[in-house]
């Protein structure tokens, strides 16, 4: 699993790798958003790094991470693009859009509701939304690439109401970590992660950014 790899990332070649993770799950997701399917669960867990990308030399130094050695896994949460669906997902990885529906409807069913807090919260996820679109994925790759060159989190909160005002407000990219990065890193990371999912990139935009050529 690459969520295993994030923690092993400290060597020089670190940003390369999650240039490499970047156009193979961009690739994988082209197809799939062509088809007008989403993953729905996009993040380190599930893109996996067959064994032949762990392989190392006898000095020790590891061997160039190939698009061929990952794939995504966990594919029960795919459904077509912008379908009515319950709130599913993982926190941290959802994108504003699908937060803020989802923390609308939760104080919706506050304001109408007198009962256990815990109901409310099952009220809210069974509900449906059509928020869930190829732009969800891409949030989620943002997530998952920004994790892997910052080695934090950009979005992590104890409650869904703060996670969800941290998404509206966007990424702030103060770990020290990216003073060690491209710009260029930072850029393409950044794009990704935009709060309206109307100028998020799909996948064949986001494929022809220069920084998965450099």
């Amino acid at each position: 699993m690459l969520h295993a790899q994030t923690t092993l990332l400290g060597h020089i070649n670190y940003e390369q790798e999650a240039q490499t993770v970047a156009r193979a799950v961009l690739h994988t997701l082209r197809s799939l958003h062509a088809k007008q399917l989403i993953h729905g669960d996009l993040k380190p867990e599930n893109i996996l790094i067959l064994p032949r990308g762990h392989q190392k030399t006898e000095g020790g130094v590891a061997t160039s991470l190939q698009e061929s050695d990952i794939v995504l896994a966990d594919l029960e949460w795919m459904t077509r693009s912008g379908a009515p669906r319950g709130f599913a997902g993982s926190a941290g990885y959802m994108s504003p859009e699908v937060l803020q529906h989802y923390c609308e409807k939760v104080e919706n069913v506050l304001n109408n509701y007198t009962g256990p807090y815990g109901f409310v919260i099952k009220c809210a996820q069974v509900a449906l939304t059509d928020r869930y679109t190829t732009k969800y994925d891409m949030f989620a790759l943002g997530v998952t690439l920004y994790t892997m060159l910052a080695h934090s989190s950009p979005f992590r909160a104890k409650s869904w109401d703060l996670m969800q005002q941290r998404t509206a407000r966007g990424a702030t990219f103060q770990e020290p970590h990216w003073n060690e990065l491209s710009e260029s890193s930072k850029q393409f990371v950044a794009l990704l992660l935009t709060v309206d999912p109307a100028a998020r990139p799909g996948a064949e935009e986001a494929l022809c950014h220069p920084w998965l050529s450099s």
